[in-house]
């Protein structure tokens, strides 16, 4: 919806769309599948990609001749997307200090099927409902087991954002985020 409106010239209706879908869905509680902890860190990194997609487009935008403003431009997206990408570092490593891993990775990959849907799970192919419990057992096993706490990444999104504000003059929004990377940096 927001790609529409910034092709149609309508930036004021793109952002104010994206403020939406934040109000709507970033609000809403992560839920409790595979487990409460995969799911919130799971809605955490959807977000962070969400705003990524957005300043991307907002780029775009501009790119093709839509003037941004101090306080309406892809970094402060940009900035939200590694705040977001940030606490989901940190809930990684909150679960990998919290459960150790002792088994190996499963085998066959419960991960490595193709879904048939956006949202399927990878191990719920071919089932209806719920897979069996060994099953849903293997794939968090194998969650787990990739999960990685990603400090590049935000270091990254920062590093774009930063860009973005020194582009637009936005100087005490500079200085935030480079204080931010070098928390990041920290870790």
């Amino acid at each position: 919806m927001c790609e529409l409106c910034f092709l149609h010239s309508m930036a004021v209706e793109a952002i104010n769309q994206m403020r939406r879908h934040q109000a709507i869905f970033f609000s809403l509680y992560p839920g409790v599948y595979p487990t409460p902890q995969l799911a919130s860190i799971e809605q955490q990194l959807w977000k962070a990609k969400q705003c990524w997609h957005f300043a991307q487009l907002f780029e775009q935008a501009v790119v093709s001749g839509l003037t941004a403003l101090a306080t309406l431009n892809p970094g402060t997206h940009l900035a939200l997307a590694a705040s977001l990408y940030s606490a989901a570092n940190e809930e990684i490593s909150a679960l990998k200090l919290s459960t150790s891993v002792t088994s190996a990775y499963p085998s066959p990959d419960p991960l490595s099927q193709t879904t048939v849907f956006f949202g399927q799970r990878p191990w719920r192919v071919g089932y209806d409902g719920l897979a069996p419990i060994n099953t849903e057992q293997d794939a968090v096993n194998a969650i787990l087991h990739t999960l990685v706490v990603n400090h590049d990444g935000v270091i990254q999104l920062l590093t774009a954002a930063r860009a973005q504000f020194k582009k637009y003059g936005c100087h005490r929004m500079q200085n935030k985020v480079m204080s931010e990377m070098a928390d990041a940096r920290a870790y």
